[in-house]
């Protein structure tokens, strides 16, 4: 079903896109662009439909991409997801339709599910290699594989599942303004997060050409994570982590040691550091697996080999046996260890308890579980597919967060709170929150919809989900480690119900992109150094109560992600500003109340991108004014009215690019209004 109303993007339902593409839904947002799914009016199909921010690459880049992708939109594989065209909408906007999956990425599965078994990671692999052999035949290296871009789709095969790798191609987009600017294909700050650094050849890191022996590098990598549940390279930074695919020798890495020898044999061929040392194909790796997977196979098939391992390798254990296999003995051993674990949890529960000078309630589903999760809970559901569904109803105002609560023994439990299904054709997040305890609140939606954390509450993929965190989450933040990473877009702290605990454990969710902490009255220096952890914030709004420090947020974090940021009551922001010219996404900037100078004034001229600024309460005079007419996208200025003077408005002509001022005092008499609307006939004024 298609969606109603406005879409987040560009593009909204009913859209038609070069006069063929009919626009259905929203699906999501990566690091390019907005993704939608589409049908062809031409052939009635449904397609997915990605729209490339223009702020992302160049013209020269584009251009490149579309010489280059008519080989990929020759592709005909079954493990590749095609190209069906290239485009640019209006004159103005690019876009590329692909074929459209309805499965989970790998990623997301990994998430969800914990490592995959060694049978599942090798046919995944298997399957991975004959892409990567189709298009490396053809002349093409994918060279930015990673789990995100593969993705299982279920089927009838033996398997269980089919698996397709999307992005060919698509490294093109980017490599021409690399090269240009001196920088690795993929890897410059502005390109390359955390994660995908992870999957990055040595060579990449070091800015040379990639080539298939790259890829392989790359599937080493994915391959590890699928089996060890770890990266086998990770470190705080993108940068850091580049650094240790040089360095680092692949024993020492996390999981290592509970991979089989047989195994270890292959990766460490495959993640070898020159790629002179590493396999010189991909079919050469896909001998060396398909060979492994026989061997285990022989082993399984031997006499001396017990049902048991068998089972413990091919399939889980079940916890209960059958009838037939019980005995008195098992019976009895299985009630003692039954009734002593019970024991163990209660006083385990009773000792926090005690930690916290709080009552635990113990319930049924007070035993904590297994962290893994049952591929049946990822199976279709007769559900609807309403953009959310929950046991709670949402509100259209923040809602009061409980008083002090009666903490559950719940709160031990370890499984994620997230599970995904796909129902009527669209990707969802299942949450199952604690019933006799609320940890929180999750805001979504344009108005924003407020829901209780407590119970079961449906969202879509594409939903971008912040969370306000209640008190009880400060006494036991291990609950907050349940969110799987992508669960949570923002934080949004509530200062009736905040204190320095809660913030602390918040800030320990470091995958977010917005951070809120406009309410917020325990922001100090000890808070704001976990920052640092963040690579991903897009979105910053400070503290309206607690003076913040410019140099201070600038040491912290390098905010090259950065798109919008709120600051309130700053000083010393001069180095926060230069740091900000290394943020080529930056659009919005307030800095309200806050003392600025002629060398701040500068500072802020350096910001090339920023297209709307508010500077209401920050006073400055009429010269400091005026040097920001350099800034070249600057579209919207927000003043105080005191500052609308004659004298400014005499500076504001200067501004070229400027459409809209905004006059920050309500009490402003409308004959003021119209003198200033008078005098700057081409601005808007509000």
């Amino acid at each position: 079903m298609a969606a109603s109303g406005r879409l987040p993007g560009v593009l909204n339902v009913d859209d038609l896109v070069d006069d063929r593409f009919l626009v259905l839904d929203y699906l999501g947002h990566g690091r390019t662009g907005d993704l939608y799914k589409v049908r062809d009016a031409y052939s009635t199909s449904e397609y997915a439909l990605k729209v490339i921010d223009r702020e992302v690459i160049s013209k020269a880049a584009w251009q490149n991409f579309q010489r280059e992708s008519d080989s990929v939109k020759a592709f005909s594989n079954p493990n590749i997801v095609s190209l069906r065209a290239i485009g640019l909408h209006q004159q103005m906007l690019p876009y590329f339709v692909t074929e459209l999956v309805l499965g989970l990425d790998l990623a997301e599965l990994l998430g969800c599910e914990g490592p995959l078994k060694m049978k599942e990671a090798l046919v995944m692999v298997s399957q991975v290699s004959s892409a990567l052999s189709y298009a490396h035949a053809k002349g093409v290296i994918h060279s930015q594989l990673k789990p995100s871009c593969i993705f299982h789709i279920e089927s009838t095969a033996p398997s269980g599942k089919n698996w397709k790798v999307a992005d060919f191609g698509i490294e093109s987009l980017w490599r021409l303004d690399a090269v240009n600017n001196n920088i690795a294909s993929g890897t410059s700050a502005s390109y390359v997060n955390l994660n995908a650094s992870c999957y990055l050849s040595p060579e990449q890191c070091l800015g040379e050409q990639p080539d298939a022996r790259s890829d392989i590098y790359s599937l080493g990598c994915i391959l590890y994570e699928s089996i060890a549940g770890y990266p086998p390279f990770r470190g705080d930074t993108p940068l850091a982590t580049m650094a240790l695919h040089h360095s680092q020798d692949l024993y020492s890495a996390p999981g290592y040691k509970d991979i089989t020898p047989q195994l270890q044999e292959v990766l460490t061929k495959a993640l070898a550091k020159r790629p002179s040392d590493r396999y010189q194909s991909i079919e050469l790796l896909d001998i060396a697996l398909a060979e492994l997977s026989i061997a285990r196979r022989s082993v399984l098939a031997s006499p001396a080999v017990s049902n048991i391992e068998k089972d413990e390798v091919d399939k889980p254990v079940p916890l209960v046996q059958s009838d037939n296999e019980r005995s008195p003995l098992f019976l009895k051993v299985f009630a003692i260890f039954s009734v002593c674990g019970l024991l163990s949890a209660l006083a385990y529960a009773y000792w926090l308890a005690a930690q916290t000078g709080e009552v635990i309630q113990t319930s049924a589903v007070g035993v904590p579980g297994s962290t893994r999760i049952a591929a049946s809970q990822l199976q279709e559901r007769k559900v609807s597919a309403d953009p959310a569904s929950f046991d709670n109803a949402g509100s259209l105002v923040r809602m009061p967060m409980p008083g002090p609560q009666i903490v559950s023994a719940s709160l031990l439990i370890k499984v994620p709170y997230c599970t995904f299904r796909i129902v009527d054709g669209q990707k969802m997040r299942c949450f199952k929150f604690p019933t006799d305890v609320v940890i929180g609140q999750i805001v979504t939606g344009d108005p924003p919809l407020y829901y209780r954390a407590s119970g079961n509450l449906r969202f879509r993929l594409s939903d971008e989900l912040t969370f306000i965190p209640a008190s009880v989450v400060g006494r036991f933040p291990r609950c907050l480690e349940r969110f799987l990473k992508t669960d949570i877009h923002g934080i949004l702290i509530d200062s009736e119900d905040e204190d320095s605990k809660t913030l602390s454990a918040v800030l320990e969710m470091s995958e977010v992109q917005l951070l809120n902490f406009a309410e917020s009255k325990h922001l100090d220096k000890i808070a704001l150094k976990k920052l640092k952890n963040f690579h991903e914030i897009k979105v910053f709004i400070g503290s309206h109560s607690e003076p913040t420090d410019g140099g201070f947020l600038a040491e912290i974090n390098d905010w090259v992600m950065v798109e919008q940021m709120y600051l309130y009551h700053t000083k010393n922001i001069l180095p926060l500003l230069k740091k900000l010219k290394n943020a080529p996404r930056l659009r919005r900037l307030t800095i309200e109340s806050s003392p600025l100078q002629a060398h701040d004034c500068s500072a802020l001229a350096e910001l090339a991108n920023v297209e709307r600024l508010d500077l209401s309460g920050s006073h400055f005079n009429d010269n400091d004014l005026l040097l920001l007419k350099k800034m070249p996208h600057l579209t919207s200025l927000q003043l105080d009215a005191r500052d609308a003077t004659l004298p400014v408005i005499d500076v504001l002509r200067h501004f070229s690019k400027l459409r809209t001022i905004y006059i920050n005092d309500s009490a402003i008499k409308p004959k003021a209004v119209r003198s200033l609307r008078e005098a700057l006939p081409s601005l808007t004024v509000i």
